[in-house]
């Protein structure tokens, strides 16, 4: 069946127009592509002088041509042949092994012999059965493909190109995006990052980055290469739609695909970046005092939003401003006299509200040191209060500040009511990993598990035979003493008999011992996982380091903290999240720090040095691929997937109705590591790894879902009894078991060590299922539909939750490493984040 008019794939594969991915339903984008193909696909216009009439009641008619300069086979003949013959007469699928492609196969013909005589129109099969005068006649009656027969301009023009020889070169036609408008919003491509922290969307040609514990949008991708909008908006990622997203295991890399390309970007670690030492600039007699404070101080540090200038709490209940350029004390403010408890740039950093102990407020104008406004905390507008507390301001739970205790532990407290909003614990990254680890080892468990279940199958089925050989060995000596000789027929068979069963037992026995192997293979593995979790649980009871300062960051997102070895870290201020931690400690000992919306961070040091970080920042790392590279990756990269090691990435892509490519990549060179040839015969549609990254798993608009090998690229099954476009496909974190789901209203699960079906799902009221993706180490799945309904089942085909919020026709389903989070997007662009038990987290648009 022609990839024009099967059932909808994630991607609307079929569609060739390079600008358009918009993944539609069947009937959303059928009248849309009837208007795609007679706009775009049209043959050049030829003067007809008349249209022949055939005799009667043999066939169509044939326009005759009035022109001199030569048909052009790419330009005008091709496009015939896509629209009415390729369906069934190409490189993948050649019915009657004709391919009608290029010029040389037309020549060379099938079965029946050549298609074309060259300079013989009347001559040639291939007029012939489409002008109807000869049998077959094509394209033939009612045929699957809704291919029409060929107009009477059509086969003049065919006819024509015969006469002069049927030649032409097949050139690679030059294509052309053109950015696809912003009204267009469904969220193609979708990836959460392990830990279930940050989620990324696809709309349109832009990719938004989001953090869920705090629900804000923290990167807008963008290539550089490429131009931003008149209005001064950023570079999209894409030059076209952004088909596709995968995470890596670290949570710090992504990939998106589009047309004919793969992008890789990166999160940046927290770096230094710059060091500097405050210098005494000569001031009034405040300014004598120390420039910095001292370890016994209570330290305050505020940092603009433009990472321009920095704020301090100096001796003497004084505010020191520098300028982070320069080094240079800029302003010294003189006017509190209980403790300065808290300061904040505000007005674009024009101006610095600062608070003290007794409640009195001040604001000060950056520019000349003046006091613009000072007030007892009960007496402020509401405004101003705002203001003045908009460095510990959280969005969400109200004014927060942050209190270390003499041990160094941290707490978010709520000024409202005095309530511990978050834990601050410099271990959670060690913690991660103990899960991870913890995750890990039940794995290997299980694993194991099954190895000694498939030993004591292979044993038991050892023992049969073992017991078989006996009753023929038996047999055999009953006749022999019966004295029954080898010209007796029953002797032979049952010598014959006996050497089956002996054979059989052979085989069996050396099954025994390589299941064995298996045992002990898995048994290793095990016992390493548990070692390492043990190593983790160790390096995390040493990895809990007193804090000395925190401030909150990022409009009240965020919380930045040093510890007492001088380790930078940020984490959500609404629940203690770790977000990022620093490469390697601060030079000194620093005494203050303080971060901005940009994700700079600045600490002081009791001996005026200053360190500059920046982290967090997304970036283009690597582009494979490109619109004039169509060797590299063809049409629209639809599925990627990262390797568990993140070292490699598998990109599936595909002309639609002609090929299926699936090729892996080393994500650090970009080079290309492995072509799997002849994967799929149209568009991959989906990509995903075993748990040891040995084995991918991909299905596409071929209606199959293959399994190959990934060291050799050997094809390892195929399950083929999905009736439409396949559209996801997900492993059971053992890989005993996939799951898929398709444009045929069906999820099935299939048992990878035998082949067979293990379940199938029909629950979806015949509409399309989108996507699917298992739970950590359950046997649970998500999966999202054409309703717009996210549900959760179980593989044995229980459950059936749903995931209450979204409405919308929905794509692409994602979930955490552990199963914890699950996120969904879908045809209104958003983005809906909840706890596997349906808890909303968060929701995006």
């Amino acid at each position: 069946m022609s990839g024009w008019n099967r059932s909808t794939s994630r991607v609307a594969s079929c569609l060739r127009s390079p600008g358009f991915g918009a993944r539609r339903r069947t009937g959303r984008w059928r009248h849309f592509l009837a208007l795609v193909l007679a706009t775009s696909l049209l043959t050049p216009a030829a003067d007809v002088a008349v249209a022949e009439e055939p005799p009667a009641g043999e066939g169509l008619r044939i326009a005759q041509l009035e022109r001199s300069d030569p048909v052009d086979f790419g330009r005008e003949v091709l496009p015939i042949l896509q629209r009415n013959c390729l369906a069934c007469h190409n490189e993948n699928d050649a019915s009657a092994d004709l391919v009608l492609e290029t010029p040389a196969a037309i020549r060379r013909g099938g079965d029946s012999g050549p298609a074309v005589v060259p300079g013989d129109a009347s001559g040639s099969l291939l007029l012939s059965v489409a002008a109807h005068r000869e049998e077959p006649i094509m394209p033939p009656e009612d045929n699957e493909v809704r291919a029409k027969n060929l107009t009477a301009g059509e086969l003049g023009l065919l006819r024509l190109w015969i006469d002069q020889g049927a030649t032409g070169q097949l050139g690679r036609a030059a294509v052309s995006l053109s950015p696809p408008p912003a009204t267009l919003r469904p969220v193609f491509g979708l990836a959460m990052t392990p830990h279930g922290d940050f989620v990324a969307a696809g709309r349109a040609n832009r990719l938004a980055v989001y953090h869920v514990p705090t629900g804000r949008t923290v990167a807008q991708l963008s290539d550089p290469a490429l131009v931003g909008s008149a209005s001064g908006e950023a570079a999209p990622a894409h030059l076209d739609i952004v088909q596709s997203l995968a995470a890596s295991s670290d949570g710090r890399t992504l990939a998106s695909g589009g047309y004919r390309t793969a992008k890789i970007w990166r999160r940046a670690p927290l770096e230094r970046v710059r060091t500097l030492k405050l210098r005494i600039r000569e001031g009034p007699a405040a300014d004598t005092a120390e420039t910095t404070t001292r370890k016994d101080a209570k330290s305050v540090l505020a940092l603009s939003d433009d990472g321009r200038f920095a704020a301090l709490v100096a001796p003497g209940n004084t505010i020191q401003i520098f300028d982070l350029v320069t080094g240079h004390v800029e302003r010294t403010l003189v006017g509190h006299v209980a403790a300065i408890t808290d300061l904040a740039f505000r007005v674009e950093g024009t101006q610095l509200a600062s608070t003290d102990a007794d409640g009195r407020v001040r604001f000060w104008n950056i520019a000349d040191g003046r006091r613009l406004a000072e007030f007892a905390a009960g007496e402020a507008s509401d405004a101003s209060a705002a203001a003045a507390s908009s460095a510990s301001a959280n969005a969400t739970d109200g004014p927060n500040h942050i209190a270390i205790n003499n041990n160094g532990t941290a707490h978010v407290i709520r000024q409202a009511d005095g309530e511990r909003v978050a834990e601050l614990r410099t271990d959670a990254w060690a913690r991660r990993k103990v899960a991870q680890a913890r995750q890990a080892t039940a794995l290997a468990e299980r694993i194991r598990g099954w190895a000694e279940y498939d030993r004591n199958e292979v044993a038991k089925m050892a023992t049969r035979a073992q017991a078989s050989v006996q009753q023929a060995a038996l047999a055999l000596e009953k006749l022999t003493q019966d004295g029954t000789g080898p010209a007796d027929p029953r002797y032979l068979a049952a010598v014959e008999s006996l050497e089956f069963r002996t054979s059989d037992l052979k085989r069996l026995t050396k099954d025994v011992v390589e299941a064995q192997g298996v045992v002990d293979e898995k048994t290793a593995l095990r016992d390493a996982a548990k070692e390492r979790l043990a190593q983790r649980e160790k390096e995390a009871e040493a990895a809990r380091v007193p804090l000395v300062s925190a401030s909150i960051a990022a409009g009240g997102a965020e919380v930045v903290a040093v510890d007492h070895d001088g380790r930078l870290y940020t984490f959500a201020a609404t629940d203690g999240t770790p977000i990022d931690r620093g490469a390697a400690p601060t030079t000194t000992s620093p005494v203050a720090v303080a971060g901005n919306a940009a994700g700079q961070i600045v600490t002081v040091a009791s001996d005026g040095t200053v360190e500059i970080w920046q982290g967090g920042r997304w970036s283009l790392a690597r582009t494979i691929g490109g619109l004039e590279a169509p060797e590299l990756l063809v049409d629209r990269v639809t599925a990627l997937a990262f390797s568990p090691d993140g070292r490699h990435l598998a990109t599936g892509s595909g002309e639609p109705a002609r090929s299926g490519e699936l090729k892996l990549w080393d994500v650090e060179t970009g080079e290309l590591v492995r072509h799997i040839e002849g994967a799929h015969s149209d568009s991959v549609l989906d990509l995903s790894f075993n748990h040891d990254g040995s084995l991918l798993a991909s299905c596409g608009a071929d209606q199959n879902m293959r399994v190959f090998e990934v060291e050799s690229g050997r094809r390892v099954h195929s399950f083929e009894y999905h009736t439409s476009h396949v559209l996801g496909v997900s492993w059971r974190a053992d890989a005993r078991v996939l799951a898929t789901c398709g444009a045929d209203g069906v999820v099935r699960v299939w048992n990878f060590k035998t082949g067979n079906e293990h379940k199938v799902l029909k629950r979806f009221e015949e509409r399309e299922v989108t996507d699917v993706a298992f739970l950590g180490n359950s046997g649970n799945f998500v999966v999202g539909d054409a309703r717009g309904v996210v549900g959760r089942w179980d593989y044995n085909g229980g459950g059936g939750q749903r995931l209450e919020g979204s409405q919308a026709f929905i794509y692409r389903v994602s979930a955490s490493a552990d199963g914890s989070v699950v996120a969904a997007g879908g045809d209104d662009g958003v983005v809906h984040v909840w706890t596997r038990d349906g808890q909303r987290l968060a929701t995006f648009e």
